[in-house]
């Protein structure tokens, strides 16, 4: 995936995990449908 996405369009932001240089976080993408292609690459 190579666009931005803007932080308005994501729902239920739920934080993981810190790293050295990161964190981590886990959401739902509302406004789109992401093709089960994509999802098995």
């Amino acid at each position: 995936m190579d666009k931005f996405i803007p932080y308005e369009q994501f729902s239920d932001i739920t934080y993981l995990a810190e790293g050295g240089f990161s964190e981590i976080y886990k959401a739902t993408w509302i406004n789109e449908i992401i093709s089960p292609d994509f999802l098995n690459e």
